[in-house]
């Protein structure tokens, strides 16, 4: 039937076409060859760790060395993976997703971090995964982790949850251009990059329902060329025109199921 198409309820923003002769958006390689390990401290509440690679021939155990030396650095200043609202994964090919989902998962229970996750080629020497990670030193924190399939947005396809809430902020896991129903891509940059500013918004909703794009203190957009940078680009700015203005343009060599774009949002002082 018709009305149950996931097509239908995807629609228009599924079937956007690339517009021709968009301006160039300056972009940047995403290169952490030289990505150091460490930690600190930042205002507001947060704390972040960076560069701590994990290093095996099996993929599943690179993710379980990389974890543990993460233990090892929140343990040395008191805090634990369950203060960790955002997990960063680069990985180095996305042929090994799953076998990495499959050990990552273990290490979070019920309502797990959002998550970014990407495939870097250019990544520190022998490391086949390299996690960074963002946490809330103190406060309760508020978790949306929708599993079921439905038309409304993505059911998730990896161990991580859609949003997170803490300390006034609230952040989004990488959304693609999926459509819901079917959980199938949708053709383009163009459909690929405005579906996925759609299920950033619904997630946002869901958590605050007043919440608007102007709250948006953070874009960060990966693409695996520079066709998909003028693209989303252009449907950000019909989303918000402000939105440019704190939008990042990453390239990198894969990204979860074949996607072309991947949003990063992070919405600030959405507590009323």
């Amino acid at each position: 039937m018709e009305r149950l198409s996931p097509m239908v309820h995807a629609a228009p923003l599924a079937c956007e076409d690339n517009v021709a002769n968009v301006p160039e958006v300056p972009t940047c390689q995403l290169d952490l060859s030289e990505e150091k390990e460490g930690c600190e401290e930042e205002d507001g509440g947060w704390f972040s760790v960076n560069g701590v690679a994990g290093r095996a021939d099996d993929p599943g155990e690179a993710v379980k060395t990389a974890f543990q030396r993460l233990s090892k650095l929140l343990s040395v200043n008191s805090w634990s993976l369950d203060q960790l609202v955002k997990v960063y994964m680069y990985i180095d090919s996305m042929a090994d997703y799953q076998a990495m989902n499959a050990a990552y998962v273990t290490h979070f229970g019920l309502n797990p971090p959002v998550r970014i996750c990407v495939g870097v080629v250019r990544l520190p020497e022998g490391a086949r995964v390299l996690l960074a990670a963002k946490g809330v030193l103190e406060g309760r924190t508020e978790v949306l982790h929708v599993q079921g399939v439905s038309h409304w947005a993505p059911a998730n396809i990896g161990p991580y949850s859609q949003g997170v809430q803490a300390a006034n902020q609230i952040h989004v896991s990488g959304q693609i251009g999926l459509v819901p129903g079917s959980m199938e891509m949708a053709e383009g940059e163009a459909a690929q990059a405005r579906l996925g500013l759609r299920h950033v918004e619904r997630v946002a909703k869901a958590m605050v329902p007043n919440m608007s794009f102007d709250k948006v203190k953070r874009v960060v957009c990966y693409v695996v060329g520079e066709e998909g940078a003028r693209q989303a680009d252009l449907q950000l700015k019909a989303v918000d025109s402000s939105l440019s203005e704190v939008a990042t343009y990453l390239r990198v060599n894969q990204l979860p199921r074949g996607a072309l774009i991947e949003w990063e949002v992070e919405y600030h002082h959405c507590r009323p």
